[in-house]
């Protein structure tokens, strides 16, 4: 197996795991968290490869999501 081969094999593995599916969020300096989409769904979406950071509204559909599931349990 060459190279480019193993790596094809290592993004398929990588591709049937959690961390595939799931968001990334990271905080500035003061504290503020700044959300990311998973690399799924920036494969399925190409062009927001560029700009991965949730827009104001994906966060606010995210702060409702949240909400509700809160107020559900």
């Amino acid at each position: 197996m060459n190279i480019e081969e193993t790596l094809n094999l290592v993004k398929e593995v990588y591709k049937k795991t959690l961390a595939y599916e799931l968001e990334k969020v990271t905080f500035d300096k003061n504290g503020n968290p700044k959300h990311y989409h998973s690399d799924k769904f920036l494969d399925e979406h190409p062009e927001r490869k560029d700009s991965p950071e949730y827009t104001n509204e994906e966060e606010k559909e995210l702060l409702k999501f949240m909400w509700a599931a809160a107020n559900l349990f």
